[in-house]
């Protein structure tokens, strides 16, 4: 079953760690174009090269609402060892919900 709660501080994490990220710091940079923006799947494919864990790139586009378009524009992506930590990592701290 999945915890929405841990899906959401993933979601945030993963947005948090890309925005932050500087040019000289390892990264893969990809622009978002018109016909990704509804579609983070793609984005993924362009990316990773797969299609089936778009979530990481729909955290990292911004990508919350289906009805809401991803802005367009260059983007740092995160590598995958990266994404894999980021998910990995546990909350130190009091957490109501955990």
């Amino acid at each position: 079953m999945i915890d929405i709660f841990q899906a959401g501080r993933l979601h945030r994490a993963l947005r948090e760690k890309s925005l932050n990220k500087q040019a000289y710091q390892p990264h893969i940079p990809h622009i978002v174009m018109k016909n990704e923006e509804y579609d983070p799947s793609l984005t993924q494919k362009f990316v990773y090269h797969d299609r089936e864990n778009w979530y990481s790139s729909a955290g990292i586009c911004g990508f919350c609402d289906v009805d809401l378009p991803i802005e367009k524009g260059a983007k740092r992506f995160l590598t995958e060892t990266e994404i894999i930590t980021t998910a990995n990592k546990k909350n130190k701290g009091l957490n109501l919900y955990e």
